[in-house]
């Protein structure tokens, strides 16, 4: 596996689902976010477990003192690493900010 895993090269990869019962954005507004990121150049280090974007720079990091122990698939990146970050992204469009 890659170090370095960019959104971008996980189109193969569904959206992240969400149960749009209990949240404020809908399933284009994920799309859409995804696209945003994307754009953005987010990426994640398999080796550190930072999450980066050309935008924020250190979008995501482990917690102080915590060993980080490096993902065996892009399919685990995109679910916990990716997808906390889209669903912000489209909860921010939902409420009117850009992504």
């Amino acid at each position: 596996m890659k170090r370095h895993v960019r959104l971008s090269d996980l189109g193969h990869l569904a959206d992240p689902v969400w149960d749009f019962s209990r949240v404020c954005f809908s399933a284009d507004q994920v799309s859409l976010a995804r696209a945003a990121l994307v754009a953005k150049a987010l990426r994640f280090d398999n080796v550190t477990g930072v999450a980066r974007d050309n935008n924020m720079g250190e979008r995501t990091a482990p917690g102080r003192g915590v060993e980080f122990a490096p993902y065996k698939s892009v399919e685990s990146i995109m679910a916990s690493e990716f997808r906390p970050l889209i669903g912000n992204s489209a909860s921010r469009l939902a409420r009117g900010f850009p992504a």
